[in-house]
């Protein structure tokens, strides 16, 4: 009965560091949008001042806009 323990007992271990390894591969990497922290860098659109991910804006200068639909109604503004 001792040997049936200690068996399931290795089976056991074995999975979980199988578990770990493959949870450490999936981890994502840091792309350039996010802080530290995990936290995702946001930007507020000039148009509508919605907040978006910086990642995802389009840029005229020092502003940004969370659509080229926005820049383009921004720019028929100026």
């Amino acid at each position: 009965m001792g040997f049936l323990i200690r068996i399931l007992f290795l089976i056991v271990l074995v999975l979980l560091v199988l578990n770990l390894l493959k949870k450490a591969r999936q981890q994502p990497t840091h792309t350039s949008n996010q802080q530290p922290g995990g936290a995702i860098q946001m930007a507020k659109c000039a148009e509508c001042q919605v907040q978006f991910p910086l990642s995802e804006a389009v840029n005229k200068g020092p502003h940004q806009f969370c659509s080229t639909a926005h820049l383009q109604r921004w720019l028929g503004k100026e």
